[in-house]
């Protein structure tokens, strides 16, 4: 059994069965027998005995059913009240099962119909949250689930809608006016956004405006403006020109006597002075247009889509919106609204294609065309180069057999133009063949296959803009024509809410791999020899479509290659102040005879085609084959190198590397922290003292996609050199606190957090050498002076091979958290008397652990001799309790853990050493124990540390103590968190 089916079984030893709790013991127990596949003993009823005559087979499946009857029978009596268990202690399992859901199944009903009154009654109170109120409405609605009740969505978006209070009424009446269809949670997220559009000043409303005339009265006078003079009109008014309020000439109707009295009186009741009507709805801040067939004048939040624009003068025309403010508006000027169009709901459900060419420019392996795909729905598109036209279908079908197979989904639609190549009688017997649906543009209308004719001209305009800055052939445009449609796939675009590349695979972008296409790059030779230079100087030209690596051409060879990376020199390529070279490069426009008759056959359309297109199709005669090493491809482009990335080994391979600046500055920054860290001293070295030689260790550190971040340039010293007891009496190493980063590890298990992880760029241990130690200079930065310290270190050949048997042995062992209702630090201390035969010193050792797994252990052999195993347990506890206190203290600094405020507790299976422990003061007994191992007393006096009893076949620090036996040994480690993978997974 598992350590899942262990943590999955204690759901029904929280809560032992009582009669009321039956639904959700029921549930509980359901869970744990499907975990161990043992479900059908509660539904299927006791087999009958197969007889002696039956089929071993059906003899294995009885017993097997009479043994997970006995295993479940057991775990449900467990887990039943006394009274209970008295009851049903004679039945088998799918007897108990019975007999109680006739004794409860009364429950059930009546838990449904108070469920269902308080949801349907439930009522969300004016100013109060609507977070809080619809997941509570929420959770009675999981409830009736439950309990067998479900309630569709529609049913339960309409019981949440209708317990709203009436300051969302316009969101209500918006939804359905909408015909909205959103999930809870869905609706749950709009809800807010609505209360957090209230509550910054009022419901955000979309006017719908239109003239209104307001009632002439019938007094007469005139009325002098107030504030600025009475606008007169540009360039006067014609005699035979009237007012169209009153009807009298010479004058307009905003200069009207009749008119501006009317005015001054609606300001004085309060009416609308220039007759709006307001339809208020509840919106967020869109900026959609809302769509009304009564409303005769338009407003729009923006003057950037406005056609023939004419700005207006402050107070030419003003409006009072919902709030009663004025609001004078800018311009004046027709909009052009386009409605939504019919796209695709899902991925292939429509695919737009295209075909460009013969261009002007052969590229690069005899490609005068390429085709596209473009799919509706993501608009994330492919692009093939070829040759001759007639290779349209084969494209096709390498493109249809990849998506189809990588998404699990078939072409629904291939919407194209009246092309000679989707006419052909192949094409279209493959697509009747699939299933896929043929969508012919009529001739002469390009812009009903507008899609891809948009996504031709976007790539060859970025393919010009592309090459206009390099100095490469033209013939490149067939990498740079890959490249675009590469990066266009990975930004953002106005048709879809994501990316094209999220929308297609679900998943964001990377781009940090991404280069400026056409820089200079130093890429590293494969083989090269000792006089010739390490790398090569080439130029970017695309991404590898089946590698993880870049192209790159040499034009020394005229030879395009991949690597999986190189040196790019961005910078100096964006630093060029050129103004770039006009790009000659077009689409040849061909004279095409079109057949107006409906009858045209695809033989006509084939017999169209240039001669280019009937010419044979070229291919390579080169054999192809993969190398032993580094797999070298071979592509239509050319040969292909795949090359690594190797540090340099010394200092004067680092000057000689292509890299040698960013070297020099990671040595500089290395001798820049030495100096500030007082590292060294120079002076003469003494007579007789032979000092110590050092070197570089250059390393490059890159990101998760191979992509070079950081470059380090360490100083190490020869310290093997040093004999021990000679030039230095002991070694050590500074290392990490592992045991704290294993409990914020542990506390982000219990959590769920996210790990990030940093790079401290140097780090010092601050202590002082006790001896003197003389190093040579450094190669590269040697001064006049001659002196320099390190610290050397010795290996034992029988330790590591000891560890590279450890490692052997425990390679697939992980140390695993999780699985704990409470994160609670708990310690167990133990020891082992007199374990050394030399000194009869003894063995101690303790373990902290933290959400089911080790945070903090220690296995040592104790400084003093004990005469006891009491006063070894009693020294092994008190080593336990000061670590018990640092881990308390450092726990508490996080503040994340509140049990940490109680006492940690320490189990011990000695029951001397805790009486020891918990008495103030001395015995005769205790005298000789040395003060400082009596500290466990004050810290248990003061409450950090609570020493319990343990039994002894329960203490998990026994493997740090003893040997064991192997099951009691694997028991203890799995305690321990220590698990291997095939156990874990």
């Amino acid at each position: 059994m598992t350590n899942n089916t262990i943590s999955l079984r204690s759901l029904l030893e929280k809560e032992k069965l009582n009669g009321i709790n039956f639904l959700d013991w029921f549930r509980n127990l359901r869970i744990v027998l499907k975990q161990e596949r043992k479900e059908y003993v509660i539904e299927e009823a006791v087999p009958n005995d197969p007889g002696p005559n039956a089929s071993r087979a059906d003899k294995e499946k009885f017993k097997k059913h009479m043994d997970d009857m006995l295993d479940v029978g057991c775990l449900m009596l467990a887990t039943m009240t006394p009274e209970l268990q008295k009851q049903h202690e004679n039945m088998v399992a799918y007897e108990m099962i019975q007999n109680l859901k006739e004794i409860y199944e009364g429950q059930a009903r009546q838990e449904r119909y108070e469920t269902s009154k308080v949801l349907f009654q439930c009522k969300m109170s004016e100013g109060s949250p609507v977070g809080a109120h619809v997941i509570k409405m929420m959770g009675y609605i999981q409830t009736l689930e439950k309990l067998g009740f479900v309630l569709n969505d529609e049913l339960a978006v309409d019981v949440v809608l209708k317990s709203l209070p009436d300051s969302f009424n316009q969101f209500v009446l918006n939804f359905n006016m909408n015909e909205i269809n959103k999930t809870l949670p869905q609706l749950l997220g709009m809800l807010r956004t609505a209360e957090s559009n209230m509550k910054k000043g009022g419901s955000k409303s979309i006017l719908m405006v239109r003239e209104a005339k307001v009632a002439k009265s019938k007094g007469t006078g005139k009325t002098k403006p107030k504030g600025k003079e009475a606008l007169k009109p540009k360039g006067g008014v014609s005699k035979d020109g009237k007012c169209f309020h009153c009807g009298k000439p010479e004058h307009w109707k905003r200069n009207c006597p009749v008119y501006l009295e009317e005015v001054k009186k609606a300001k004085a009741v309060g009416a609308s002075v220039s007759g709006i009507y307001v339809v208020d709805v509840n919106m967020s801040t869109s900026s959609s247009w809302v769509l009304d067939t009564g409303c005769g004048s338009h407003i729009c939040t923006s003057v950037q889509g406005l056609h023939m624009r004419r700005n207006l003068a402050k107070g030419d025309v003003d409006l009072r919106v919902g709030n009663g403010a004025r609001v004078a508006a800018l311009a004046v000027g027709t909009y052009v609204l386009s409605l939504p169009s019919e796209r695709a709901s899902d991925l292939l459900g429509l695919i737009h294609s295209d075909v460009c060419g013969p261009m002007n420019t052969q590229a690069r392996g005899g490609f005068q065309y390429f085709i596209t795909f473009t799919d509706d729905f993501s608009r994330y598109g492919y692009i093939y180069l070829m040759c001759h036209k007639s290779e349209a279908l084969e494209k096709f079908k390498e493109f249809k057999n990849e998506v189809q197979n990588q998404h699990g989904k078939s072409i629904k639609i291939l919407r194209s133009d009246r092309g000679g190549e989707y006419l052909s009688q192949d094409f279209d017997e493959l697509l009747k063949e699939c299933g896929i649906v043929s969508q012919l543009t009529p001739p002469g209308t390009p812009l009903w296959n507008g899609v891809s004719e948009r996504r031709n001209r976007t790539l060859l305009d970025v393919v010009r803009s592309m090459m206009s800055h390099t100095d490469l052939p033209t013939s490149f445009w067939g990498y740079a024509l890959e490249t675009a449609a590469f990066t266009l796939n990975r930004v953002p675009s106005k048709s879809v809410q994501k990316t094209p590349h999220e929308m297609w695979t679900g998943r964001h972008p990377n781009m940090s791999f991404m280069r400026v296409w056409g820089c200079q790059a130093y890429v590293k030779h494969q083989m090269s020899t000792k006089l010739e230079p390490k790398s090569q100087k080439c130029t970017f030209v695309g991404y590898h479509k089946e590698t993880k690596g870049y192209y790159f051409y040499n034009s020394k060879e005229n030879k395009v290659f991949v690597a999986r990376t190189g040196v790019f020199l961005e910078k100096d390529f964006l630093s060029y102040k050129g103004n770039g070279r006009n790009i000659e490069l077009k689409e040849v426009q061909q004279q095409q005879v079109h057949e107006p008759e409906v009858e045209e056959t695809p033989q006509v359309v084939e017999g169209n085609s240039t001669d280019l297109e009937t010419q044979p199709l070229r291919r390579s005669t080169r054999e192809r084959h993969e190398p032993e090493r580094y797999g070298f491809l071979v592509t239509t482009h050319g040969d292909v190198i795949l090359v690594d990335q190797d540090e340099p080994k010394t200092y004067q391979e680092a000057l000689s590397s292509p890299d040698s600046e960013k070297w020099l500055e990671a040595m500089r920054s290395e001798m820049d922290s030495m100096s500030e860290n007082q590292v060294w001293t120079l002076v003469e070295p003494p007579e007789g003292i032979k000092p110590i030689g050092c070197k570089w260790v250059f390393k490059k550190k890159t990101d998760m996609d191979g992509n070079v971040q950081t470059y380090k340039g360490r100083l190490v010293a020869k310290g093997f050199r040093q004999i021990h007891g000679v030039d230095c009496d002991e070694t050590f190493s500074p290392v990490a606190m592992f045991k704290s980063i294993r409990i914020l590890l542990a506390i982000a298990a219990f959590h769920d957090y996210e790990i990030w992880q940093m790079n401290v760029k140097t780090a010092f241990l601050n202590g002082k050498l006790e001896e003197d130690v003389y190093m040579t200079q450094l190669e590269g930065f040697v001064t006049p002076e001659n002196a320099g310290k390190a610290n050397p270190g010795e290996g034992h050949w029988t330790a590591v091979k000891n560890i590279l048997k450890y490692l052997r042995r425990t390679k697939d062992v992980f140390l695993v958290y999780g699985g704990e209702e409470e994160l609670r630090i708990k310690g167990y201390t133990d020891a082992s008397f007199q374990t050394e035969k030399d000194d009869s010193r003894s063995q101690l050792g303790f373990v902290f652990c933290l959400n089911g797994g080790v945070v903090s252990w220690k296995s040592s052999k104790q400084d003093t001799v004990a005469d006891s195993t009491t006063e070894v347990e009693y020294i092994a506890a008190s080593e336990a309790a000061k670590e018990a206190v640092w881990i308390k203290k450092f726990i508490t600094g996080l503040g994340v853990i509140p049990s940490i405020s109680d006492a940690v507790d320490l189990y011990c299976d000695n029951n001397g050493a805790i009486s020891q422990a918990k008495e103030p003061r001395s015995h005769q007994r205790s005298k000789h124990i040395l003060r400082r191992f009596h500290l466990i007393r004050e810290i248990i006096d003061r409450g950090d540390v609570e020493i319990c009893k343990v039994h002894t076949d329960d203490n998990i620090t026994d493997p740090l103590t003893k040997p064991l036996a192997q099951q009691k040994h694997d028991r203890h480690t799995e305690s321990l968190g220590i698990r291997y993978v095939s156990d874990w997974s």
